[in-house]
């Protein structure tokens, strides 16, 4: 992989939502600047602002490329919680956070419902166009968020939504920088997604 230089992620900091700089993000700035194309891990206290770290790196990485920059978080409560600190981020949960139309008298969720056999649902958001495959109908929750998702240099998502979209449909060609909030928790918020029979 060529080398590629940071510029100064600290001209990315937050200053709007952290109005300094503390020395725990300093140390871990510096860190990231020598070893800008390795994966690094950086283990902080709870409250200690690794969510202002990786929010600098990711749009330090997106001004840098223009590619997409994703911010991994274990749960939907983490991911509103990025989203609302920093509503540049396109916030795409899985698909059991979103309700589905297709059957308007019971209250299914996506992830109840056999999407890709649903050939004929008007909801359908055409992932190209964005638009929905009948004129005028109610898009799809969970393939409008995809549809946003898919072009937004920002995105927040749940741990669910980035192992399917990017690992089984490769979402992002290449993302430009990908943060794990919790990667300690990473592997559990896995074995929830999948099934065993």
């Amino acid at each position: 992989m060529e080398h590629q230089k940071h510029p100064n992620i600290r001209s990315s900091f937050p200053r709007d939502v952290y109005p300094d700089i503390r020395e725990n993000q300093e140390t871990a700035f510096v860190f990231i600047e020598k070893h800008p194309d390795e994966i690094n891990i950086l283990e902080l206290p709870t409250g200690t602002g690794k969510t202002a770290v990786g929010y600098a790196y990711l749009k330090t990485r997106a001004k840098i490329s223009g590619g997409h920059c994703i911010y991994v978080a274990p749960t939907k409560t983490l991911v509103e919680q990025v989203s609302a600190m920093h509503p540049e981020f396109t916030a795409v949960y899985g698909r059991s956070e979103y309700d589905c139309f297709y059957y308007p008298d019971e209250k299914l969720k996506a992830d109840e419902v056999p999407c890709l056999q649903l050939m004929d649902c008007p909801h359908r958001v055409d992932q190209e166009t964005g638009e929905t495959m009948e004129p005028g109908a109610r898009p799809c929750p969970y393939y409008a968020a995809k549809f946003r998702a898919r072009r937004s240099e920002l995105v927040v998502c749940t741990a669910a939504f980035y192992f399917f979209a990017q690992w089984y449909q490769q979402l992002w060609e290449k993302p430009a920088g990908v943060v794990v909030d919790e990667a300690h928790d990473i592997a559990k918020a896995i074995r929830q997604c999948l099934s065993f029979d």
